[in-house]
């Protein structure tokens, strides 16, 4: 990641928290995640496994034209297709024949196929 876009995510991401009330502190995320030993979580991240199985991850998803993050491939009725953002889950549910049932699910216009 360029130095640029890290400082600009860094704002970003405090700029939602401020917005939805959301703390992002890593102490108070741990503990609604409930994990109970941080010391081992960080270790299990920096290490070789995982950092492998991320860049397989990330080298597939290039592969599929992906751009940005989340980046998602929906199979549906023989059909693999793509998708980019989060605010993308109304259509992911409506092609998957579920109603979406997230925070602004009132402002849906159409029913599940």
């Amino acid at each position: 990641m360029v130095p640029e876009k890290k400082s600009y995510m860094d704002l970003d991401l405090r700029r939602n928290a401020d917005y939805w009330n959301i703390p992002i502190s890593l102490p108070e995320v741990l503990k609604a995640s409930k994990v109970e030993d941080e010391g081992a979580l960080l270790h299990l991240a920096s290490s070789d496994g995982v950092k492998s199985k991320l860049r397989t991850n990330t080298d597939e998803a290039l592969s599929q034209g992906c751009f940005g993050a989340p980046w998602m491939h929906v199979r549906s009725e023989g059909r693999v297709e793509p998708f980019f953002g989060s605010d993308r889950l109304p259509l992911i549910g409506h092609l998957i024949g579920h109603q979406y049932e997230g925070p602004l699910n009132h402002l849906a216009t159409s029913t599940p196929v």
